[in-house]
């Protein structure tokens, strides 16, 4: 399998297979969204129809069919970036940084 792939506060983490239980979450009108950003109303979207987003006990992973981008939607346009996924089975995680105030806390998008 390939190595993981980021983009901004996301990281899909490639595993060999969807755990049991895992049930599909609908794409919603933007896409399939991977992360919402926090203070700006972006997301981390990818497309429908070559993605599925499923939920296993509050941890998300998807299932990615055909090569497809992880899309940066901000919905004032700002920055827009794509990375590029190869077809696979990924766990999804929110990235950690270490902050001054000695504590982990997640990447802010």
């Amino acid at each position: 399998m390939s190595d993981q792939i980021t983009q901004g506060d996301v990281l899909l983490e490639p595993i060999a297979a969807l755990p049991d239980g895992a049930v599909e979450v609908p794409a919603a009108e933007r896409g399939v969204v991977l992360a919402y950003g926090e203070a700006t109303g972006a997301a981390h979207v990818m497309t429908p129809g070559k993605t599925v987003l499923w939920d296993v006990a509050g941890q998300r992973f998807v299932t990615v069919t055909e090569p497809d981008i992880i899309r940066h939607d901000s919905p004032g346009g700002g920055h827009r970036e794509s990375t590029v996924v190869p077809p696979g089975t990924y766990a999804v995680r929110q990235a950690h940084e270490f902050s001054d105030e000695d504590e982990f806390r997640r990447v802010a998008d």
